[in-house]
């Protein structure tokens, strides 16, 4: 998996498949995914 940050949007890609293009998430809900993958591996 490839995450390219920018100032506003994370794009997401898979590296094996990149022809498949990408997800774009907003700063906001990537940071809230992060968070909530966190918290649920405790």
């Amino acid at each position: 998996m490839e995450v390219q940050e920018a100032p506003q949007t994370v794009n997401v890609r898979d590296t094996q498949h990149r022809h498949l293009g990408h997800l774009s998430f907003s700063t906001t809900e990537w940071s809230t995914l992060l968070h909530e993958l966190k918290r649920r591996r405790r």
